[in-house]
């Protein structure tokens, strides 16, 4: 009985609510335009700053595993920037293709642009099978240093923690 009364009430707030909203929006339409139209742009607004902190997130995430696989990477080789891409955004998400996507639209220029101003990394074009590609490879130096300080903590835990807090617990 209780269920049934809290259910009819809500339903009546919400009825109540529909209608007034509905009476305002008749009688004053330019108001209501108008609030509909501030409504949509704090909306964008904040679905904007979501997906900003969201790349920002994937970013560092994606940075520090690059380097790791550039640091594991056998001595004398190079690792093709494009396989790399690929190995990244399978391993971070290997079931969600929409992510993967956004990833390789969003998410990879920008791990590119930090890579080719990092002097830490070499970069090559190099062809293989016919097609150039651009290789990077860790400096010596640089690798033996990373391969030390580097966690053993694994990498998609580090996805699943970006993914399963919200934007204001990332800011703090």
């Amino acid at each position: 009985e209780l269920m049934v009364s809290l259910l009819s009430c809500s339903f009546t707030f919400a009825w109540n609510t529909a209608k007034s909203t509905l009476f305002f929006a008749i009688h004053h339409p330019f108001v209501s335009f108008a609030l509909l139209c501030v409504a949509s742009i704090a909306n964008l607004f904040r679905k904007r700053r979501q997906r900003r902190d969201k790349i920002k997130d994937y970013l560092n995430i994606t940075l520090n595993e690059v380097y790791d696989r550039l640091a594991e990477y056998e001595d004398n080789d190079s690792y093709p920037n494009i396989h790399l891409r690929d190995d990244i955004g399978r391993d971070m998400f290997h079931l969600n293709t929409r992510e993967r996507f956004f990833f390789y639209d969003h998410v990879w220029p920008l791990v590119v642009r930090d890579i080719n101003s990092d002097n830490r990394v070499k970069k090559a074009l190099k062809e293989v099978d016919g097609k150039k590609m651009l290789h990077w490879q860790m400096d010596g130096q640089t690798k033996r240093s990373r391969k030390g300080r580097r966690s053993r903590g694994g990498f998609a835990s580090g996805v699943e923690s970006v993914q399963s807090k919200s934007p204001t617990q990332r800011e703090s």
